[in-house]
């Protein structure tokens, strides 16, 4: 979790987006933005297996984050031929969801997480 929201307060933006961090969130500042982080497509940080990914719908003013499904395997094998360190690989199958059900074939959205907070201040 980010540390250091008080320095949004006051922004007039509605929305800042935020990454590298690989934990998707969501925050509401009083006084302040939406502060959005996607998460991450293949490093999730936050031991659940799954890439996420922010959709940032203007014209509905809504920021949607989601989880899929993806093929952790395939990504090891490459991160390991590429030569990056076994720490990247070790992050990959650190879960905290027991027994999920993987189809490699069809990514599933599992979870959804919006907020209504007018992206239009």
């Amino acid at each position: 979790d980010y540390k250091d929201f008080a320095r949004f307060a006051g922004l007039r933006e509605a929305v800042v987006v935020l990454g590298h961090t690989h934990y998707p969130m969501l925050k509401a500042i009083p006084g302040g933005p939406l502060v959005v982080n996607s998460g991450s497509c293949g490093q999730p940080r936050d031991r659940i297996p799954l890439a996420s990914y922010a959709l940032l719908d203007t014209a509905a003013a809504t920021v949607s984050i989601f989880r899929v499904v993806y093929n952790i395997d395939a990504l090891a094998k490459a991160t390991k031929r590429a030569g990056l360190p076994r720490g990247n690989i070790d992050i990959l199958y650190r879960k905290n969801i027991s027994e999920m059900r993987r189809d490699m074939n069809t990514p599933q959205i599992v979870e959804v997480v919006q907020t209504n907070k007018s992206l239009k201040e």
